[in-house]
């Protein structure tokens, strides 16, 4: 059986969020708020995110020095319509991108006042900021401490000069220790990165010395994650036109799984799909969406989630001052039940009906019960006692197949 997050871990992981604490409501409180900064110095090949390079700002008419005070209007205007009274401050902000840093520190400490100011900002909140080595040297990390920011989540991808090269990225592995220690030396203590799986020329060795560099350095957290392949990026053109090879899928499931071995031996426990932690420093802001709470989302392109409403923020700054939004979508109650079975799963804690009854007020859905037992006849879930069912080792290879099928 797959080494799981222990309870103990999990108990800490409700404390911010209690999952069986918090009845469905279609009113309930949003307590986390994402910011998106469409920012960056240079598009890697890879990337399908929103985000533009200096050519697209100037072309569309999008630049950096006015985005923050866009954002600060947009965070105004939300607060008259989904004001928070729930007499809690926000717990959990992440600023993502893009690259975040590329907007000036000060810039980034006056939208994060502007938070505190309109919603107000928990006194113990965990507040990200995602960042590139290669905007080390116009960082001001000592500003961003002392504003609150308090996690770093740093775009590093691999530790092999060579990868970083073919991938189009800026940085080299000697600006991803520069950044930790100068980090550190700021006073950040939760620093997680980013490793991408299943490179084109990747082996399991690289793997294997980037997860034990990033162990070496003290990365609190990692994210680690396949590539993948997006329409109308640089590398799908090279790879469609013959220029560029890819893993297979065995080949792509044996570097995962040597990851995930890494990883273990490196004390990093997985607690999600995709996301490992030493000491319980987990993400609290993603836990936040896999527990199906609201959050606000700022900023172009941006998804929120508010009274039931999953919507994406246009792409256009003239578009986002009228707040248009390019898709609003309602979650309905049964919606809400499937989707919160899904990410239970996606969380690697045991998923039992009585959770599923504190939270939605009645049983469990024969269909659901029905998706689930179906999924431990084919030995991709596990049956625990008292009816709980947790992703086997299998299932793990398999977790977007089982949720498109539950939702």
């Amino acid at each position: 059986m797959n080494q799981r997050i222990p309870h103990d871990l999990f108990n800490s992981l409700e404390t911010s969020y209690p999952f069986r604490a918090r009845a469905y409501r279609v009113d309930r409180p949003a307590l986390s708020a994402y910011i998106h900064i469409p920012f960056c110095l240079h598009k890697c090949i890879y990337c399908d995110f929103l985000s533009y390079s200096p050519n697209q700002q100037r072309r569309l008419n999008c630049h950096p020095e006015d985005y923050a005070d866009l954002l600060i209007q947009e965070i105004k205007s939300t607060a008259l319509q989904y004001p928070n009274t729930s007499g809690q401050g926000l717990e959990t902000i992440y600023f993502g991108g893009g690259t975040p840093t590329v907007l000036p520190s000060a810039d980034l400490c006056r939208i994060l006042n502007a938070l505190d100011s309109t919603f107000s900002i928990a006194p113990n909140a965990e507040i990200t900021i995602e960042m590139n080595p290669e905007t080390l040297r116009q960082t001001d990390f000592g500003l961003l401490r002392s504003a609150g920011f308090n996690r770093l989540s740093i775009g590093v991808q691999a530790i092999q000069d060579h990868l970083l090269r073919r991938l189009g990225r800026l940085h080299r592995f000697s600006d991803v220790e520069a950044l930790s220690r100068e980090a550190r030396r700021q006073g950040f203590t939760n620093l997680s990165a980013d490793l991408i799986l299943a490179l084109p020329g990747q082996s399991s060795e690289m793997i294997e010395a980037s997860i034990a560099a990033f162990a070496d350095l003290g990365f609190e957290h990692i994210s680690a994650y396949s590539l993948i392949l997006e329409e109308d990026t640089p590398l799908y053109c090279a790879h469609q036109r013959g220029l560029v090879e890819l893993p297979d899928e065995d080949i792509e499931r044996e570097l995962v799984h040597t990851a995930l071995c890494c990883l273990r031996q490196h004390d990093y426990q997985q607690y999600e799909i995709s996301n490992f932690a030493r000491n319980h420093q987990y993400s609290r802001h993603n836990a936040a969406y896999w527990l199906g709470e609201y959050y606000y989302g700022f900023g172009l392109g941006a998804a929120s989630y508010l009274a039931g409403h999953r919507r994406i923020n246009p792409k256009l700054p003239e578009e986002l001052i009228t707040h248009q939004y390019s898709e609003d979508l309602f979650v309905d109650r049964e919606e809400a039940m499937r989707e919160q079975v899904c990410f239970a799963l996606r969380l690697l804690r045991p998923f039992a009906g009585s959770d599923f009854q504190r939270r939605f007020a009645c049983e469990l859905p024969e269909t659901l019960q029905a998706a689930l037992e179906k999924h431990h006849r084919l030995g991709l879930l596990e049956a625990l006692p008292e009816g709980q069912y947790i992703l086997s080792e299998k299932g793990l290879d398999f977790a977007d197949q089982i949720a498109l099928d539950l939702i």
